[in-house]
């Protein structure tokens, strides 16, 4: 409900824009951005990016995004306690603008990104990579204390629409799919303990619970808001 209403929000900014004539953009702009939702993410961190866009329908931004301390979520859920959690991130994208005017445009193009996870976690289990799934039961290895690490770079297509407010204000409303290559692993584990473990009764950890390397099919959707810093 807060979301919707945000956007309802925008939209009525926005459309005090249509009352002046929306030409096709002649100039270039280059904006700082945030990505609002990721402060709030399983995995939260700051993503601050610069984007860089003309009249030649071309654009190219660069995200970067950093995590510390401990993890809000495992806190919340009592799952694993988080004592050193850390998150880097890196985003690299190019933007086909067809449309492309002062106050709206309509952009596709790739997305290409790499974020790395650590993270010292107490009183949680996970799945060995050659553990064997046994009919409707998995062997898993429960810890009092463990250091987990965690990769997943790959790449998005994506589309996303642009709406500029007070003309400086770039809203960035997106979605997309691709694919990702994860590696999950768990070091300098305590007190590791195998047992067996019905499927299914705690899926909300299954983003990190099985160690190993994996594809994945993999959804963008997003906010990110901009400042337009300058114009010319």
């Amino acid at each position: 409900m807060k979301r919707f209403l945000a956007l309802l929000l925008i939209l009525l900014i926005f459309s005090q824009n249509l009352k002046s004539q929306n030409e096709d953009l002649q100039t270039s702009r280059f904006e700082l951005s945030i990505m609002p939702y990721s402060l709030i993410d399983y995995n939260p961190r700051l993503r601050l990016g610069f984007e860089y866009y003309s009249s030649d329908k071309l654009g190219y931004s660069m995200d970067f995004g950093i995590g510390a301390g401990n993890s809000i979520f495992n806190q919340v859920f009592e799952r694993e306690k988080s004592q050193g959690y850390a998150l880097y991130e890196f985003r690299a994208e190019l933007k086909y603008f067809f449309v492309l005017k002062e106050y709206i445009a309509f952009y596709v193009g790739p997305e290409f990104f790499f974020i790395t996870t650590e993270d010292v976690l107490e009183y949680g289990w996970y799945r060995k990579e050659d553990y064997p799934q046994q009919n409707d039961l998995d062997m898993i290895t429960s810890y009092d204390r463990a250091d987990f690490y965690r990769q997943k770079y790959g790449m998005h297509i994506k589309a996303g629409l642009k709406l500029i407010a007070f003309k400086r204000v770039d809203f960035d409303f997106y979605t997309g799919i691709g694919v990702a290559y994860r590696i999950v692993e768990y070091r300098n584990v305590n007190n590791p303990v195998d047992e067996k473990y019905r499927i299914l009764s705690d899926l909300w950890s299954e983003h990190h619970a099985s160690e190993g390397e994996s594809f994945l099919f993999h959804i963008a959707l997003g906010i990110k808001v901009g400042i337009i810093l300058w114009e010319k």
